[in-house]
């Protein structure tokens, strides 16, 4: 397995996570599981309607702000409130 973690690159791109899973075949009760070889490309962007693009670059924030917890924590939270509430599901 290989993960690399960068900053985004390009417009409203806040990270960028790489994984590269090598094939793998599991045996356990009778249940064989074979999965190939898999590369999963996630990159959060950041703009309207892209909620979790925004959990993303929150947590983004978190994990390289340690120190700043609280401020990050707030961040995270004025971003997600206003698109749980029942008022941004109307149309």
């Amino acid at each position: 397995m290989a993960a690399h973690f960068s900053h985004g690159e390009g417009p409203g791109v806040c990270a960028q996570l790489l994984l590269d899973l090598a094939p793998a075949q599991f045996e356990e009760l009778g249940l064989t599981v074979e999965i190939a070889r898999i590369i999963l490309d996630l990159s959060a962007l950041r703009g309207p309607d892209a909620l979790l693009g925004h959990v993303l670059c929150a947590l983004t924030y978190l994990l390289e702000h340690p120190a700043g917890n609280a401020r990050g924590m707030q961040i995270f939270l004025n971003i997600i409130n206003p698109q749980l509430s029942p008022s941004a599901a109307s149309p």
